[in-house]
């Protein structure tokens, strides 16, 4: 009978063991799964952060590039000769404030557009485009390799240029 009972404890010291077996493999795969699963929504949470941080500054630097460009439109509109080429213009090609010619302002605006490309290297043209029928330039200055030119003025014609862009 001891013999039975030895048996019989064999067997169930077996059945238990397969299943604390079996119950530790479950336990080891759901704390596995569980941690598998928190380390992707922490890496998830780490790159949309990253990426949000990263868009914030792409748009800081996009607008602080933008307001650069916008003084240096507005500095180029303020000097003296953007005024002075509009009263020569209305009043027969002579400036009735000081008396100077329309080719005397047009020459000091070239001047400083000449000045203001060499000295900003992200920029490689500055025109003035005239508000007439045939959109003529008035000026244009452009950084051509190492030089900026002043380029003889053509005819910018808008509706031509939005049929071939």
């Amino acid at each position: 009978m001891s013999f039975l009972k030895s048996s019989s404890s064999i067997s169930e010291a077996k059945s238990t063991l397969g299943l604390a077996l079996v119950l530790a493999t479950v336990l080891v795969v759901l704390v596995v799964g569980l941690f598998e699963s928190n380390i992707k929504a922490t890496a998830e949470s780490q790159t949309f952060t990253a990426l949000e941080e990263s868009a914030a500054s792409a748009e800081n630097a996009a607008n602080s590039q933008v307001r650069k460009y916008i003084n240096a439109l507005n500095f180029l509109h303020q000097t003296p000769p953007i005024s002075g080429i509009v009263r020569a213009t209305e009043n027969e090609n002579l400036d009735p404030k000081d008396g100077t010619t329309l080719e005397q302002w047009k020459q000091r605006l070239e001047t400083i557009f000449v000045a203001f490309i060499e000295n900003n290297e992200e920029v490689d043209q500055l025109r003035i485009i005239q508000a007439n029928e045939d959109g003529s330039e008035f000026i244009r200055v452009e950084r051509n390799g190492g030089s900026v030119l002043v380029v003889k003025a053509t005819i910018y014609n808008l509706k031509q240029r939005e049929v071939t862009s």
